[in-house]
């Protein structure tokens, strides 16, 4: 116990003195815990309850909708909303809620977004109430190999006393901890809704007698409903149903035990509708009713580091996160800019934020993308912006975006030099997740330009 009393008062130490400096979003002093006692997290005093937030896409989403709610809901909350999801990160975030001699929890609940590479080293020591897999899909090769190994990374280390919260519409992950309690939500098929075959998916053949799977309907990837027609395998009945979702109005109707409620949704994709619902179901089984539920969402958005928009003089101006290196996730936010109207300039800054260095894995993910999505009359212009802009375009052409409308520049801060604005209703800048502060440099370059361009008014 000397070691672990050691680690924390250093690391509470190193805590204040960044909170000191302006730098609270740090980890390092959870580094510092690790580095003098390895099984800090396990020693560690927790809140009465603790959420851990995993899988392929949505965690952010999720972490910052749950821990707004329950906020809102009076609670005392700590989670690492700055998305440092290793070991070190959820240390860092654990301290905030400890007094310093670890003899007093400080706070209710703990929401904990974790890597889900490496939650196998943290489950087993926070012990998680409530664990949620948003997701498993094909991600970087380089880091996460396939879908299978990081659910055997998940899944062999859930703790007996866990909830799990699934996805029933997902049938890589919902296939998790058959010995525990698993509570699951799905989307019903809508009627504006037709099968969508992507380029990618990893769930074809049943993993109980190995035969070709049939879809009843596949909303993207392998996100759908899926039988064997040689066995009994097939997809997982839910018991929070979204039976009606109106994008254009942000509403979701949810079944649950007979009730239905009308829920507001920050966005219009379905894939933020999924997040949504994913937080409700939590949320009702931590006991918070319907109408608090609809209350407090009508007043949450979704983090401002993955989607802003906002308008100059009548041209629309958005940023829009997406995973790198991750080919459903960037293919989820194309399909989201395929179903905007308007006359669109596209700019798309990408690149691994580390490729001026050294680079870190082959361009092969590019071609797991569905850029024919973005093949449509109405996106004028794409401007790539970064050190690997030629293979997008070439990735552009192979989906048949005509080479005129395609413009290539070195630097991503360079991009907004190319966009002509004219008789454009919408500019939207793709952007990686680790690139919110050039992103956002963008568009107030571009606010500018339009701001202090007296002919302005006459672009539209």
């Amino acid at each position: 116990m000397i070691r672990f009393y050691l680690a924390l008062l250093s690391s509470k130490l190193l805590t204040f003195i960044y909170k000191l400096t302006g730098n609270r979003q740090n980890d390092r002093p959870g580094i510092l815990a690790h580095k003098i006692c390895d099984d800090f997290l396990e020693k560690i005093k927790k809140p009465e309850t603790v959420i851990c937030v995993t899988g392929t896409n949505g965690k952010t989403t999720v972490s910052n909708l749950v821990s707004e709610i329950l906020i809102k809901d009076k609670k005392t909350v700590i989670y690492n909303d700055w998305g440092a999801n290793m070991r070190a990160g959820v240390a860092r975030c654990l301290l905030d809620g400890v007094t310093i001699f670890n003899t007093r929890k400080k706070v209710d609940v703990a929401v904990l977004e974790t890597d889900e590479i490496t939650s196998n080293q943290i489950f087993p020591l926070v012990k998680p109430d409530y664990i949620i897999v948003t997701n498993l899909f094909r991600d970087s090769m380089h880091r996460n190999a396939h879908p299978y190994f990081v659910y055997n990374r998940i899944n062999d280390y859930i703790p007996d006393k866990t909830t799990l919260i699934l996805n029933a519409d997902d049938p890589i992950s919902s296939m998790m901890g058959k010995d525990k309690k698993a509570i699951y939500y799905s989307i019903k098929k809508q009627p504006f809704e037709e099968n969508e075959e992507n380029i990618v998916n990893d769930f074809r053949i049943c993993p109980k007698c190995h035969s070709t799977l049939k879809y009843d309907f596949i909303r993207y990837h392998h996100i759908g409903k899926v039988h064997c027609p040689n066995c009994d395998f097939k997809s997982v009945e839910a018991s929070y149903i979204a039976t009606k979702l109106d994008l254009k109005n942000y509403n979701m109707e949810v079944l649950h035990d007979k009730n239905k409620t009308t829920y507001k949704l920050a966005s219009d994709s379905i894939f933020n509708a999924y997040n949504t619902l994913c937080a409700i179901t939590l949320l009702s089984e931590m006991g918070l009713s319907e109408e608090k539920i609809k209350k407090y969402l009508e007043t949450t958005k979704i983090v401002a580091s993955r989607y802003t928009t906002s308008i100059y003089k009548g041209i629309e101006v958005s940023t829009i996160a997406t995973k790198g290196l991750n080919a459903v996730g960037t293919t989820r936010v194309m399909d989201y800019i395929k179903g905007q109207t308007g006359n669109i300039e596209l700019i798309i800054v990408i690149d691994d934020t580390f490729d001026n260095k050294n680079g870190s894995e082959a361009t092969c993910w590019i071609y797991d993308v569905d850029f024919e999505l973005l093949n449509k009359d109405n996106i004028k212009r794409i401007i790539v912006g970064g050190v690997r802009n030629k293979d997008y375009k070439l990735r552009l052409l192979l989906a048949g975006v005509p080479e005129e409308k395609i413009v290539c520049v070195e630097k991503e801060e360079d991009t907004y030099k190319s966009l002509k604005y004219k008789n454009i209703d919408k500019i939207l800048i793709l952007h990686e997740v680790y690139y919110v502060t050039g992103a956002h440099n963008l568009k107030n370059k571009i606010k500018d330009v339009i701001m202090n361009n007296k002919e302005a008014s006459k672009w539209k």
